[in-house]
C-alpha cells in the first residue's frame, strides 16, 4: 500500500453516482493528466462523471490537440448546481479560487476530495490527500492506481506520463529514482515519453517564435540579486496571443550567473500572470507565496489583479529582490 488514505478515498467514490472532477483555471498537462486519469479511473466503476474547467480558461496549444480535449465541460461555477453530484474530485488545485475564479462562488455543501501535490494547498476539502514529495499530481493518481489495483491501460499511462513529464520539466527538475521507475512502469504499458516530449516541447508554431524574440528584447538580467527577470504587458500579448509558450520552464532557469528566473506577462488588462524557475536549489515557492500564489522549490506561480502593468511588475520585483538578498 502506497497511501494510508487510498482505501478512504476508494470508498468515497464508491459511494457516489455522479461525480464531478476539475481541471483547474487555466490548465496545465498535469491538472489535465490527473483529472482525466481519474476521470477513466471513474467510469470504469460504470460511474457517471464530468470534468470541468472555469468558462474563463482557455486551453493551451497542447492540451487542445490531446484526443480527451472534447470532454471537457467549461462552465460558470456561479451558475452550476453543485447538488446535481454525490462527489466533487479536486486534483491539482492548491486553493478553491484556483478552482472557480470568483470570489462570490462560495465551498458547496457536497463531499469534495483533494488531491494534490503542493505544499501551499489550502486543504478546502472534506478529505485532504496532500503529498508534498510527489513530483506531480499524475504521480500520485498512479500510485493510488497501484493502491486500487486497476490496471492502466495504454491511453491512461499515456496520460498520466504527460502529466509527470510537464510538471518535472521533463524530467530535468529533480533526480528523483521513484518518478523516473514510475515513468519507466507507463512507458512498458504503451506510453511515448519521446512523443510527449517533442509534442509538449518541441512543436511550436512560428508565431510562438516570433514571440519568443519579443520576449528575449525585454528579457532583463538583475547582476546584483542574481536573476533573470521578463515582463510583456497586454499589448503584446494580445497581439500575439500565444496561451502558452513555455517561455519560463525552457528558458528562465538556463541563464549563468543566476539563482532564479521570473516571467510576467498581462494576459488581461490589469493581471498579471507570475511564473517562477529556480536554479541551485534555490526555492522560489517563498516568493511565490508572498505575492498569494504557492507551488514548488523549483517551479512555482502567483498572480497580481488590479494593478497597473508597470505598479504590478515593481511589487513583483520587490519582493523577488528581498527574498534574493536573504538567500
Amino acid at each position: 500500500m502506497n497511501y494510508q488514505e487510498s482505501q478512504l478515498i476508494l470508498e468515497e467514490i464508491k459511494k457516489a453516482k455522479r461525480i464531478l472532477i476539475n481541471l483547474h483555471r487555466g490548465p496545465d498537462p498535469d491538472s489535465y493528466g490527473s483529472a482525466f486519469a481519474l476521470y477513466y479511473f471513474v467510469i470504469s466503476l460504470n460511474k457517471k462523471a464530468e470534468v470541468v474547467v472555469s468558462s474563463d480558461s482557455e486551453l493551451s496549444d497542447f492540451l487542445s490537440s490531446l484526443e480527451d480535449s472534447y470532454i471537457i465541460n467549461f462552465v460558470d461555477y456561479s451558475k452550476l448546481n453543485f447538488n446535481n453530484y454525490d462527489l466533487f474530485i479536486s486534483p491539482d488545485s492548491g486553493s478553491w479560487q484556483q478552482i472557480v475564479n470568483n470570489n462570490l462562488v462560495k465551498i458547496p455543501d457536497i463531499p469534495i476530495i483533494v488531491i494534490d501535490h503542493h505544499p501551499t494547498n489550502e486543504k478546502f476539502g472534506k478529505l485532504n490527500f496532500i503529498e508534498a514529495k510527489a513530483s506531480s499530481c499524475s504521480e500520485m493518481i498512479y500510485k493510488l492506481f497501484q493502491d486500487w489495483n486497476f490496471d492502466i491501460n495504454s491511453k491512461v499511462a499515456k496520460i498520466l506520463l504527460t502529466g509527470i513529464v510537464a510538471d518535472t520539466g521533463a524530467f530535468s527538475f529533480s533526480d528523483n529514482a521513484e518518478t523516473l521507475r514510475i515513468a519507466a512502469n507507463l512507458i512498458d504499458l504503451g506510453a511515448s515519453k519521446t512523443e510527449i516530449i517533442t509534442k509538449m516541447f518541441r512543436n511550436k508554431k512560428f508565431e510562438t517564435l516570433k514571440y519568443w524574440g519579443q520576449c528575449f528584447d525585454l528579457l532583463e538580467f538583475d547582476q546584483e540579486n542574481m536573476f533573470v527577470w521578463l515582463a510583456t504587458p497586454f499589448e503584446i500579448e494580445s497581439k500575439y496571443k500565444i496561451n502558452d509558450s513555455n517561455f519560463s520552464t525552457m528558458f528562465a532557469n538556463i541563464v549563468d550567473g543566476t539563482n532564479f528566473g521570473v516571467v510576467m506577462s498581462e494576459d488581461e488588462p490589469k493581471s498579471l500572470k507570475i511564473s517562477f524557475r529556480s536554479r541551485n536549489n534555490f526555492d522560489v515557492s517563498k516568493i511565490a507565496e508572498d505575492l498569494g500564489g504557492g507551488g514548488h522549490k523549483a517551479a512555482a506561480g502567483a498572480k497580481v489583479d488590479g494593478l497597473d502593468f508597470n505598479e504590478a511588475v515593481e511589487k513583483v520585483l520587490t519582493v523577488c529582490r528581498k527574498y534574493a538578498k536573504k538567500n
